[in-house]
């Protein structure tokens, strides 16, 4: 039995969390090089998840905003054309 991980060769498989849970993860195969990943590396790596991950929690927030504010705009126009009634 495969694992999807093992079917897509993951060399590295990197979790992206905002701050309160896992919104992605990160999947790298192997280096065009062929070597090891270098602990340098694995740091950027790292470093680079924090920030995707608070990137990915602020685009979800955005698009929940937008929906929102649309949802607000339709009930004010509702309103405002039963007042003209």
């Amino acid at each position: 039995n495969y694992t999807i991980f093992e079917k897509l060769n993951a060399s590295i498989i990197v979790p992206l969390f905002s701050k309160v849970s896992l919104s992605g993860i990160l999947i790298l195969g192997e280096k065009i090089n062929k070597e090891d990943f270098v602990t340098a590396e694995i740091d950027f790596l790292m470093k680079f998840s924090v920030m995707a991950g608070i990137a990915l929690e602020n685009a979800i927030r955005f698009a929940d905003m937008k929906k929102s504010i649309s949802q607000w705009a339709k009930t004010l126009e509702k309103i405002s054309d039963e007042m003209q009634q």
